[in-house]
């Protein structure tokens, strides 16, 4: 498991885009289905700090489980459907819970 969390990285556009997001004032938040071994390695890639960060290991439910969503909303202080997932995988998008989140693939 080491070797694959010291082969983590982030995707190419992922600072541009964190750094623009907070640039124009919006809350950040990291969901993940990551287990818990990763989180601190992950937590220390991002280039800035972020609003939340919610992991299946901690919140004990998994994406795309509604309760995952409402940890997201809840740790931002934001209304459902005030949020915009954007995910790598689309069956999650597919299968989130709509009156929970809005989403789009990347």
């Amino acid at each position: 498991m080491q070797l694959e969390i010291d082969s983590l990285s982030l995707y190419p556009d992922t600072t541009s885009t964190l750094l623009e997001l907070r640039k124009a004032g919006l809350k950040i938040a990291v969901c993940s289905n990551l287990a818990g071994p990763y989180a601190a390695p992950v937590m220390a890639l991002l280039p800035v700090t972020l609003d939340a960060y919610i992991w299946s290991f901690e919140v004990r439910a998994i994406k795309p489980e509604p309760i995952i969503y409402s940890s997201v909303s809840d740790a931002l202080n934001i209304a459902h459907l005030k949020s915009c997932l954007l995910e790598t995988r689309c069956w999650l998008i597919i299968s989130a819970p709509k009156a929970l989140v809005c989403g789009a693939c990347i």
